[in-house]
């Protein structure tokens, strides 16, 4: 998905350069650092300005932004979530954005992609202690994580790919 987003950054293909492949992580992070700004605020008054100032002024942040990455994707699903997790939502609607937002993040990154927004996700549970909603959670990660390994066993066999299997479990 995200090499599509480039690729429609480019003008479907006809002007490929290091701006139009960066232009989608630009946004991202952009969208990323805003995001980190609202969920600040919500946390407490002022909070964000701070939050926002660290994240953007970091060296991480402004190279994996101006780049074209894959991690920026994962990072903008994880503010997402963060930010989804503080609405008073229905449980289902987050539990759905979250299911949403993992296959996301697998499409995009693989199984690591699938590790940072769960860590983000329970993290913030964590500091919540609310349990019940952590275990919600982690079924429906469990779920998701199981979906994404079944699909990804099939398309990779549906293909003739028993080797590139092989390699994928030996990572």
């Amino acid at each position: 998905p995200y090499v599509v987003l480039s690729w429609i950054t480019c003008g479907f293909g006809r002007w490929i350069t290091l701006w139009t492949l960066s232009l989608p992580s630009i946004l991202l992070g952009a969208y990323s650092i805003a995001m980190t700004l609202l969920i600040g605020e919500k946390q407490r008054k002022g909070l964000g300005v701070y939050a926002a100032a660290l994240s953007f002024f970091s060296f991480e942040y402004l190279y994996v932004f101006a780049g074209f990455g894959i991690d920026t994707p994962v990072c903008a699903a994880g503010v997402t979530m963060l930010y989804f997790l503080q609405e008073d939502r229905s449980r289902v609607r987050q539990l759905m954005v979250f299911a949403g937002l993992l296959v996301f993040c697998f499409l995009i990154r693989g199984l690591i992609g699938l590790l940072l927004l769960g860590a983000a996700a329970g993290g913030f549970l964590l500091t919540r202690r609310d349990c019940k909603k952590l275990l919600r959670f982690g079924a429906v990660g469990a779920s998701v994580l199981a979906g994404c390994l079944a699909g990804g066993y099939f398309l990779i066999h549906a293909v003739g790919g028993v080797e590139l299997w092989e390699v994928f479990v030996e990572w």
